[in-house]
């Protein structure tokens, strides 16, 4: 008869697989603590951290703890080409410029968080994207640690205990054992695009399905209730709780096309609703300026400019900071985004499009270059 195996023994290989364990997860922890990849905890002093656009999430909320600045630039890939050093050059100070692809007002409203609860701010350019007013109040975009963004380490072990990060590391040791790693993190150029695109009509008229046929306009007030739980949950308790920062907001300049083609979609009416009901809301403060240069015709209407049918190049984020500077394209008032809206009504209807032959042209042109 076989025996039974000792309780005794048991107990010991329990105790000791639990113990290895333990030591393995401390040891796990307290080298993605030293190294921090992502510098969540402290900024980067034995290397140059590795930025690349699809950890986002896990860099900025870094970079906003632990970098100097008194000027936060936030919003969307259309913001990505904005440079620091453009907004130093006008307003002076120590610029950053932390956006998210496909960002969102809630993770704008978590970067806010995060550089508040570091530093005093003197200003804040935020990029008013339509799709983000009218998301869902607690959007965040892709894979996003939420728990990192708090002021706790208790809720951390997602971060600490996390294979991705562990391969991070791996990747950055490899980097340096090559002799390849950064010189320097170019924060002037964090993340932004503009140098590698290309640009033209050819590339803008056939970055989107252009419809043929109109559609009913849709209703206009249907994004009514999360245009005010952006404003109530994300926007608004930083604006109020925060009387000596000056916020700007700017709606950023997409195509003509798009413009078009949100007219024959149905959804125009609803997107300059959006507009002027966000517009409207945030002119209410003292510490808010508001700048529309979706009616820049010079820009708007010059495909050459841009990439797709919404992203431009780099040189109009330049120079809509300058016209910052110095208030040109500045709403003042709901009256005056009212007649920007009919100007953005007349361009839709303006806008002519490409034959289906002129496109099967221009597909043929994109794909020999």
């Amino acid at each position: 008869m076989q025996a039974l195996p000792c309780p005794r023994a048991s107990r010991r290989w329990a105790a000791g697989t639990l113990t290895a364990l333990a030591t393995l997860l401390a040891a796990t922890a307290a080298l993605v603590a030293t190294v921090d990849p992502f510098q969540c905890y402290r900024r980067a002093a034995f290397y140059t951290p590795l930025i690349d656009e699809a950890a986002q999430a896990y860099y900025n909320i870094g970079l906003a703890r632990n970098y100097p600045y008194d000027t936060l630039m936030l919003g969307s890939s259309m913001a990505q080409n904005a440079r620091p050093s453009d907004v130093e050059a006008v307003f002076g100070g120590q610029a950053i410029n932390i956006p998210f692809s496909g960002g969102s007002l809630r993770a704008d409203a978590l970067m806010l968080q995060a550089a508040f609860a570091t530093r005093p701010l003197a200003r804040v350019l935020l990029c008013l994207d339509d799709f983000a007013m009218a998301a869902p109040a607690d959007t965040v975009p892709g894979e996003f640690p939420v728990y990192l963004y708090d002021q706790s380490l208790l809720n951390d072990a997602p971060y600490l205990l996390n294979t991705a990060v562990l391969e991070r590391i791996w990747r950055l040791y490899l980097t340096y054992a090559r002799g390849e790693a950064p010189a320097w993190l170019d924060l002037d150029d964090l993340y932004a695009w503009d140098t590698r695109a290309r640009y033209g009509r050819d590339r803008v008229m056939t970055s989107i399905a252009i419809p043929r046929t109109q559609a009913p306009q849709g209703p206009a007030q249907a994004d009514a209730a999360n245009l005010r739980a952006n404003l109530d949950e994300n926007l608004l308790p930083y604006i109020t709780a925060h009387p000596e920062t000056r916020f700007l907001f700017y709606f950023p300049p997409y195509s003509q096309l798009l413009w078009y083609v949100y007219r024959m979609n149905g959804s125009l009416e609803r997107l300059l609703f959006n507009r002027a009901a966000f517009a409207q809301a945030l002119l209410t403060y003292d510490n808010v300026q508001v700048f529309d240069f979706q009616i820049n015709e010079e820009w708007v209407c010059n495909p050459d400019l841009y990439k797709d049918y919404q992203h431009h190049n780099g040189d109009i984020n330049a120079q809509m900071i300058a016209d910052m500077a110095t208030g040109r394209f500045e709403v003042t008032s709901p009256i005056r985004l009212s007649a920007h809206n009919d100007r953005l009504r007349a361009l839709a209807a303006a806008f002519t499009p490409p034959t289906e032959e002129e496109l099967q042209q221009m597909r043929r042109r994109v794909a020999q270059e």
